[in-house]
């Protein structure tokens, strides 16, 4: 069911007329439970965007950071994997 509604959400954003135009993706990785967003991760990456995933710095200060395809993914103080320092 869950996979259902996160394909989706995904056919949906990327029918909307703002998707042609993005460049950049903020999302998230889901955890505990929210919507998957492989699908999403996936179509925007073929659209030729650049995405970005939540950072929590040691402050717990959020912020976003460019995730490039294929790099590692370190775990936060919260579990939830974010792009690391390289």
């Amino acid at each position: 069911m869950r996979a259902r509604a996160s394909l989706a959400v995904a056919n949906h954003l990327q029918s909307l007329p703002a998707w042609t135009r993005s460049r950049h993706l903020a999302l998230y990785l889901p955890a505990d439970g929210e919507i998957e967003t492989a699908a999403l991760a996936g179509q925007a990456r073929e659209a030729g965007m650049s995405l970005y995933l939540p950072v929590v710095g040691n402050d717990g200060v959020m912020q976003f950071a460019l995730w490039e395809q294929g790099a590692p993914l370190l775990e936060n103080r919260y579990g939830i994997p974010q792009p690391g320092q390289q």
